[in-house]
């Protein structure tokens, strides 16, 4: 869409979705056209309807947020053949810090209240520490209230997989932000960052790693000596997921130590106790 759905709800890009419904209603209620006497009311009713469509719906939200980035684009990007790309760096919407390897995602946490479950998503662009701590405390919230319906059985589970696997991302969203990284930290003079950034999407199964693999061979060309070489925070969530299993298996577990409590032995017992004590401070981390 060509206005910005944020601007025509007045929110901030990392407005939840209990602030995106009531701003919504209230710029409905002065643009619908009984009480609008512009003459383009219509067409302004619209516009705000399709900026609702879109940001109410997690996927079109963070496809739109990721198609704001930018675009992928040839050599002549580079500032020594006349471009001048921002050379700002990326910054997680949560946490405003800059990140040289952001990601879009969304996680999904589920509540049930004994008859149905409602899925609450949390998406947007995030660094690695504001992602581990999201997709953990989604996981949390699925594990504590998620499970009390039918349901619930079934999303609460699929919810935590998700979660446990870097949650639901869209399709070219990281490559994109890979190049656009990339390109920011080669403008700022930090080649050694923009070229492990185009190694790693040079090296991507997409096609679009044919920007990678020419950025890589003007970075040669422009700076030999320079080796390129960038840490992959990702690599510490991918460990979390035996986490999300323990807090998976949290609630069922408590439920069922109660239930054959008098059957525990007093070998079993401490090993419980050892579980619940760990799951007690994963969720610590996870909410703090």
């Amino acid at each position: 869409m060509s206005l910005d759905p944020y601007s025509a709800l007045g929110i901030e890009p990392n407005a939840p979705l209990g602030d995106i419904r009531r701003a919504y209603r209230r710029q409905a209620k002065k643009l619908h056209p009984d009480a609008n006497p512009s003459s383009d009311s219509t067409r302004e009713f619209q516009r705000l309807n399709e900026a609702y469509r879109v940001l109410r719906n997690p996927h079109l939200r963070l496809a739109y947020d990721a198609s704001k980035v930018g675009v992928m684009q040839t050599f002549t990007t580079f500032p020594e053949f006349g471009s001048r790309p921002n050379a700002s760096p990326l910054r997680c919407q949560f946490c405003r810090k800059p990140t040289v390897r952001p990601r879009f995602t969304i996680y999904w946490s589920v509540v049930s209240n004994l008859v149905y479950a409602s899925r609450h998503p949390k998406s947007g662009m995030f660094c690695t520490p504001c992602a581990r701590q999201a997709s953990l405390r989604a996981t949390l919230i699925s594990a504590c209230f998620g499970w009390w319906s039918l349901p619930g059985l079934i999303l609460t589970p699929m919810a935590i997989v998700r979660n446990a696997r870097g949650g639901v991302r869209p399709p070219g969203g990281d490559t994109l932000l890979l190049w656009n990284s990339a390109l920011r930290f080669y403008t700022r003079g930090d080649a050694r960052i923009a070229k492990g950034l185009a190694k790693e999407l040079a090296a991507s199964p997409t096609p679009d790693s044919i920007f990678g693999k020419n950025m890589l061979k003007y970075l040669n060309y422009l700076r030999p000596q320079e080796r390129g070489a960038v840490e992959d925070g990702w690599r510490a969530q991918r460990s979390d997921r035996w986490k999300h299993l323990l807090l998976a298996l949290a609630v069922p577990g408590a439920v069922a130590f109660a239930v054959a409590e008098t059957r525990v032995g007093e070998t079993a017992l401490p090993i419980l106790q050892t579980a619940s004590a760990l799951a007690y401070q994963i969720a610590a981390s996870a909410w703090n």
